[in-house]
């Protein structure tokens, strides 16, 4: 579902820039953010899928 939320912002921004509602530098630092969150949902994805065992103190 994240990755499916995250490319359907990523699309809608694109059709801003095409409509031209924003401009390229706007879009360009967008999509970083837009790219930067997805990798942090894959890796809380990651760990509540295997998550890593803790020795006990």
């Amino acid at each position: 579902m994240t990755k499916s939320s995250n490319a359907e912002l990523e699309t809608q921004l694109l059709l801003c820039v095409k409509i031209n509602y924003l401009n390229n530098s706007d879009i360009e630092k967008a999509l970083g953010l837009i790219k930067e969150v997805g990798k942090m949902l894959n890796s809380l994805q990651k760990s509540l899928i295997s998550p890593t065992l803790k020795p006990e103190a």
